[in-house]
């Protein structure tokens, strides 16, 4: 409910394809997977359910661009626009500028209306992203036709843009972050306030740019540096402070069971619960698509930096993670999302927040029984923790051969996880073994409360899916929402370009309910 969409039809309605057009016909007559040998004809409309039970019409699919790493629908943004009562019709095009790709948003002012532009963006921005709001809007008294009487995008006027307050990079050290950003990235220029992650950046990418810092500079730059300092004003500051000090080990950000991704911001936090690797440095992919002043947070296994034994219960780790989430949070709301065991944990934190009184949004990302995922658990556990480092271990890695002293061996190798003592990486292989065993026979209590459940769809079993599984254990709406995936890879950036915006349109309709 609430979450855009393309309309598909189907039935014994539908005709068979288009007359002398095998090609449009393959590409809109699609097979349907709710039946067999059946088709659906993909309309190209967008669209949404309104909690009244309606389809409401958004606009067309046939605009979706990549804008600076998001995916998204114009249509989407040219309804938000069409929706405030000054405007009769709009239209959004991608421009190019001398600050980069800007959207630019079109519009014709209703009869008898005037258009107050920075009303209107900030009216949009109520509901889209972001992201997805226009830099610029141009009003005109009608929009340039085509011989066919339909919009010419190609003749609609180049926009003024805003001039924006852009603090260029300085020192050495700021000069070269900010030409590392622009280089991995793919964005035209990087000024001292631009967000790593609000860029497009995430965890796997984070990699990448450190290790071009550490070569430039002719220092160790770690990962770590990164979180919570993810601008190039204050990642440059703490590499000259690590510098100065000759130690680039500030703080354990990176590995304390609160991993702070962004810190600023009035909104109620997202809160990302690890899977089975026990890392939540993941949480950094949804920094892009979530509203700017939205704080994000990862919950990370207390075993790297605390005297604790292997937990011993889900609900053990629920009451630790929601301690955490209180200091940071004292009022509410509460939003949780957790992949695999973390939906586990995620599911249990909202029990105990919800027995104190908070309102809660849950996120579960195929939140599987370890024995669907694979009948050797301790093995897709093993899977789960390299791809948390940036290591993909393939169908068929002999990962079985590895004992616990090759796997801290491999990670005392790799960039990502290299700073972390022996004793660190062997509590996240222990942890990531006995994962399973810690929820095999675990029986939740029941959630009162809606949950977001994002399941794997790839080489899964939909006769009997993970939403059955958790029905009995929710008392409020499931939203199931199926992705193309396995369910090691549902946290992959590519993914995240589909689970992102719909978090994120998730919590703004929430938002909106509560104010």
């Amino acid at each position: 409910m609430g979450v855009a969409g393309e309309l598909y039809l189907s039935g014994v309605q539908l005709a068979r394809g288009y007359v002398g057009r095998p090609d449009l016909s393959a590409d809109r007559f699609v097979a349907s997977p709710f039946g067999s040998g059946e088709r659906m004809y993909r309309t190209g409309d967008l669209v949404r359910w309104s909690s009244e039970g309606d389809l409401e019409y958004i606009g067309r699919t046939d605009f979706q661009v990549k804008f600076r790493g998001q995916r998204i629908e114009l249509g989407e943004i040219e309804a938000a626009l069409t929706a405030h009562g000054s405007v009769l019709s709009a239209a959004v095009v991608v421009r190019g500028s001398v600050m980069g790709d800007q959207l630019v948003g079109y519009v014709v002012p209703a009869v008898g209306s005037v258009v107050d532009v920075s009303v209107l963006r900030g009216f949009v921005g109520e509901r889209v992203p972001g992201y997805m709001v226009p830099a610029a809007v141009v009003v005109l008294d009608a929009f340039p036709l085509n011989s066919s009487g339909k919009l010419d995008r190609a003749l609609l006027p180049e926009p003024v843009f805003e001039a924006r307050v852009f603090r260029a990079p300085v020192s050495s050290v700021e000069l070269v972050v900010a030409s590392a950003f622009v280089g991995v990235l793919g964005v035209d220029r990087v000024g001292l306030d631009d967000d790593f992650f609000e860029l497009g950046g995430n965890s796997l990418i984070a990699m990448k740019l450190t290790a071009n810092l550490s070569s430039t500079l002719d220092f160790d730059v770690p990962v770590r540096m990164l979180f919570g300092a993810s601008t190039p004003e204050s990642l440059a500051a703490r590499i000259e402070e690590a510098r100065e000090s000759g130690s680039a080990t500030p703080d354990d950000h990176a590995i304390g069971v609160l991993f702070p991704v962004r810190i600023e911001g009035q909104r109620p936090p997202l809160f990302y619960i690890h899977a089975m690797s026990g890392l939540a440095w993941k949480a950094s992919g949804f920094a892009p698509y979530l509203e700017a002043d939205t704080p994000i947070y990862g919950l990370q296994t207390p075993v790297m930096t605390e005297a604790w034994a292997l937990p011993t219960s889900v609900d053990e780790l629920a009451h630790r993670y929601v301690r955490e989430m209180i200091d940071v949070n004292p009022t509410g709301p509460f939003n949780i999302i957790g992949h695999s065991v973390g939906g586990f944990i995620g599911h249990a934190c909202a029990v105990l927040l919800r027995e104190q009184g908070f309102e809660v949004s849950l996120f579960m990302v195929d939140p599987r029984h370890p024995r669907e995922v694979d009948d050797d658990v301790a093995l897709e556990n093993t899977r789960d923790m390299a791809a948390s480092w940036g290591v993909e271990l393939g169908e068929g890695a002999d990962v079985n051969s590895l004992d616990r002293s090759q796997i801290i061996a491999i990670g005392k190798t790799l960039d990502s996880v290299s700073f972390m003592t022996e004793t660190q990486i062997g509590a996240l292989y222990d942890f990531a073994s006995a994962s399973g065993e810690l929820i095999a026979g675990y029986e939740p209590r029941k959630y009162d409360g809606d949950v977001v459940m994002f399941r794997a769809a790839a080489g899964m079993d939909m006769d009997f899916t993970v939403t059955d599984e958790w029905r009995s254990v929710i008392g409020g709406q499931i939203t199931d929402i199926d992705i193309d995936s396995n369910h090691t890879s549902m946290m992959h950036p590519d993914k995240l370009e589909l689970i992102g915006p719909i978090v994120a349109e998730y919590l703004r309709t929430q938002e909106k309910r509560s104010s």
